[in-house]
């Protein structure tokens, strides 16, 4: 566990998410949406908003002919689009869609420079447009770093390329606008990286810190506080299909005896090992989880009486046969339930309290339905 931990945060901050767990990834994904949203509402608003300035000013102080390609681009292409994507933000709508949109938004824009900037006669004024699409698409565009390392490349490429054969530059002139363009792609690029690998700390931060919310530290075991999450979802969902499920409370038998005789270590070796044995011998679509102390739930989906105490009975068979390593064998004690159309967490968990409770009376080691 320590190990794949270490492995996967080496991998987020190299930002190869691909590389270690697609599962980690969609979560992390879905965890940013949010707060990506926002970003690139905000930055949608303000660049389109910045578009237009644009071509207040340059309708005061361009008088060429590049003026009439300026307000296609500057004003009815660019800032539409723009607002267009703002509004899809801000009604978290098509987010798959969105990011393809602002992926593509800066090769436009650039498209729009070369277009603008080829007829006039000093076309480097206009370069810093490039410089600022390329630093836009990674610190402020919202994109994930991999998309906006596509988007912001194919930029430099075009940048590279066109400046070589598009416009009539001295070689000093060429060659500046390379080093800006490198020098934007690079500390655009730095900025982005540690832009996500900060997110992508915090996201695993949260994740820990949510893990340990839920889960028991010693067992690694759901605990109460998640299994009654995990009972109230599932009778809200039973009483809507008109399904059923079945709950067991087990007890360890005789348990304060084992910490009496061994102490308390011993006895979390106790507890660790069972935990084993019922995570190793449970459907993946079944919960499990610590309630307490010496004392487990189990909820078993989608089965009837007769298939629920064959399940319990293989479990305590397993259990009664397994030898620990410095208490020998030990049994355990079953209460289990099924639920009822009028039940509430409290009254299905204190029915399988009461069939547990029975199980001890009755010797121990057994089964007891209620």
């Amino acid at each position: 566990m320590i190990v794949d931990s270490i492995k996967n945060r080496l991998f987020l901050y190299l930002g190869l998410f691909s590389l270690t767990d697609s599962v980690l990834e969609e979560r992390y994904i879905s965890w940013q949406k949010s707060y990506k949203y926002k970003q690139i509402f905000a930055a949608s608003i303000l660049t389109a908003i910045l578009y237009i300035m644009a071509y207040i000013i340059e309708f005061n102080i361009v008088h060429t002919d590049a003026l009439g390609m300026m307000k296609i681009f500057h004003l009815y292409i660019i800032p539409p689009s723009l607002l267009f994507i703002a509004y899809l933000a801000y009604k978290n709508y098509f987010y798959t869609f969105v990011n393809t949109l602002l992926l593509l938004a800066p090769l436009v824009a650039y498209f729009g420079n070369i277009v603008i900037t080829k007829s006039l006669e000093n076309p480097t004024v206009y370069f810093s447009e490039i410089y600022l699409i390329i630093i836009w698409t990674f610190t402020v565009s919202g994109l994930l770093l991999k998309y906006a390392t596509i988007s912001a490349t194919l930029t430099y490429i075009m940048a590279i390329i066109s400046g070589l054969y598009f416009f009539d530059l001295t070689l000093e002139a060429y060659i500046m606008h390379v080093f800006w363009s490198t020098a934007a792609y690079m500390f655009g690029f730095l900025s982005a990286y540690l832009l996500e690998m900060s997110s992508q700390t915090l996201f695993l931060k949260e994740e820990e810190l949510s893990k340990m919310a839920k889960t028991d530290k010693l067992t690694g075991l759901f605990n109460r506080s998640k299994l009654d999450e995990v009972l109230a979802n599932e009778l809200n969902r039973t009483q809507r299909s008109q399904s059923t499920f079945g709950l067991v409370m087990l007890d360890i038998d005789y348990f304060k005896l084992v910490n009496d005789t061994y102490g308390h270590q011993v006895g979390d070796e106790v507890l660790i090992g069972i935990a084993k044995i019922l995570k190793e011998n449970i459907r993946s679509t079944d919960m499990l989880a610590r309630w307490g102390g010496e004392e487990f739930i189990l909820i078993y989906l989608n089965n009837d009486k007769e298939k629920l105490l064959h399940l319990v009975e293989e479990l305590r068979q397993k259990i009664e046969a397994h030898t620990f390593e410095k208490v020998g064998q030990t049994t355990v004690s079953f209460g289990v339930t099924l639920y009822q159309s009028d039940d509430t967490v409290h009254s299905i968990l204190k029915r399988a309290d009461s069939a547990l409770y029975l199980a001890k009376e009755y010797g121990r080691n057994r089964i007891e339905f209620v």
